[in-house]
């Protein structure tokens, strides 16, 4: 019985102490769109993309969520900044869009490559750091923007993925070993 008493008060330390050391990166998705305006490079605006080399965002909202950002309704307004992409800024574009309601969210553009600049059409597409309060950044996130145009109406949507970077599977591994290593003591002391 003294036995099964240490064994649970070391797994109880062991899960309590892990916890503690390892905090969570954000990750999920979130999607969103709104008033969009292309720019050339002396802030003229143009209904050719192909001339086009920043973006102004206009108000814009949360169309879906999932993960970490579930947090959200769709609906729900979020601030989308305005950058050039042509060239893109050395320093990448920080914040690229953010959510001040709590916890406050936002996402960190690093790189990005222009995928299709037509005359009608724009898709880019990027990498960047996912940030949330009460959570680690994850650098694996990605920002995908579509773009089109009807006359001089734009729209626009965009998503970012911030995936699970295998935290959730290496603490069941140290887990899995830690309990191993118990049993294997255990048995050890009764032998």
């Amino acid at each position: 019985m003294k036995t099964i008493k240490t064994l649970i008060c070391a797994l109880l330390i062991g899960a309590v102490s892990s916890s503690a050391i390892v905090t969570t990166e954000v990750t999920g998705e979130i999607s969103f769109a709104g008033a969009v305006s292309f720019l050339d490079g002396s802030d003229v605006v143009v209904t050719d993309l192909r001339d086009a080399v920043k973006i102004d965002f206009g108000p814009s909202f949360i169309t879906g969520v999932s993960g970490d950002y579930s947090i959200y309704t769709p609906g729900d307004s979020i601030t989308v900044y305005d950058f050039t992409f042509d060239p893109f800024p050395v320093g990448g574009v920080d914040p690229l869009w953010s959510i001040t309601n709590d916890p406050t969210t936002f996402f960190a553009l690093t790189s990005l490559v222009v995928v299709e600049q037509e005359e009608d059409s724009l898709k880019l597409r990027g990498e960047g750091i996912g940030y949330m309060d009460g959570k680690e950044p994850n650098e694996g996130g990605t920002w995908i923007l579509t773009a089109n145009t009807l006359g001089s109406t734009f729209s626009y949507s965009s998503t970012s993925s911030v995936p699970d970077s295998g935290t959730t599977v290496a603490m069941l591994g140290l887990g899995l070993i830690a309990l191993g290593a118990t049993a294997r003591r255990f048995k050890n002391t009764r032998s």
